[in-house]
């Protein structure tokens, strides 16, 4: 859920989410920046089914009504240190080792 006011802890979301008719628990995770509260909050829902109802309906925090969007995290950059390319890792790679070159002016 994105712009959740910074107030609310992540106690209240709970209780709020569970309000809106959940049959299992749900945790709460909010975004930090540093020492930073952001308004972005991860929920992890207990059943598929409690899932795809607040995919559906969303689900209201306090007084707003909140949409819910699954969440996608970004894929992390594997590189190779033994050849330099991506993709894979020097224990699967199977080229030669790469020598770094330097020039000297």
């Amino acid at each position: 859920m994105y712009d959740i006011d910074h107030e609310h802890s992540e106690d209240f979301i709970a209780n709020e989410v569970k309000k809106s008719n959940l049959k299992m628990d749900v945790t709460i995770r909010r975004f930090m920046k540093g020492s930073k509260k952001m308004s972005t909050v991860m929920i992890t829902f207990g059943c598929k089914e409690d899932l795809d109802q607040a995919l559906k309906y969303g689900v209201k925090v306090g007084n707003s009504p909140e949409d819910v969007h699954l969440y996608k995290p970004t894929p992390k950059v594997v590189q190779c240190f033994k050849c330099f390319k991506f993709d894979h890792t020097k224990v699967w790679c199977s080229k030669k080792k790469k020598v770094p070159t330097a020039t000297l002016r």
